[in-house]
């Protein structure tokens, strides 16, 4: 197992016992690797590991407002900066500020960026979501973390065909954890 895939593995394992500890444990990892991958005086070069994680942490524990909501919005602004840069480079400094800036000043792009940046992302999207997933519930996953909402928020707002889409996120949440963790143990 590489390097990468050992720090994936630690990751997950921290991710699924979902306490303040292990949040910790997340942070400083994501945070070491991050160092460990800058170059060139600081600038950080795109990894998959990163979206990779990004995706776990989207849909694990989806239906519960826990202490990964925090960790969660940091990591999705900071792919949504990412995508927005064809070139995929943001500084260490810069890329820090995001991570670990006040929850109050979090949100750096306007709400219909983040959307639209989102939309665009097909790849990531076929990648994330089963073909069950229609187009409408898909927004209504995006706005659900740009708004930091908890599922139960979200169902209310909804029709009650609409609000089908949790349990079809608990299902897509074991289909994309199991990929995962397949892909570390190659």
């Amino acid at each position: 197992m590489n390097e990468k895939n050992i720090y994936l593995k630690f990751l997950i394992e921290n991710v699924r016992k979902n306490d303040e500890s292990s949040l910790k444990k997340v942070i400083n990892l994501f945070e070491k690797y991050i160092r460990m991958l800058s170059k060139d005086k600081g600038t950080y070069i795109y990894d998959e590991l990163i979206e990779e994680l990004l995706v776990l942490i989207l849909l694990i524990n989806l239906e519960k407002e826990n202490l990964f909501g925090y960790i969660k919005v940091c990591l999705k602004n900071y792919y949504i900066k990412l995508i927005n840069e064809q070139n995929k480079k943001v500084g260490i400094e810069e890329l820090q500020n995001i991570i670990f800036c006040e929850r109050d000043n979090i949100d750096r792009v306007d709400k219909e960026e983040k959307i639209d940046a989102y939309l665009n992302n097909i790849e990531l999207f076929e990648e994330l979501l089963p073909k069950c997933i229609k187009e409408d519930e898909k927004i209504l996953l995006i706005e659900y973390y740009i708004n930091h909402k908890s599922i139960s928020e979200l169902m209310k707002m909804t029709s009650k065909k609409k609000s089908t889409i949790y349990m079809k996120l608990r299902s897509c949440r074991n289909i994309v954890e199991n990929y995962i963790l397949k892909e570390v143990s190659l």
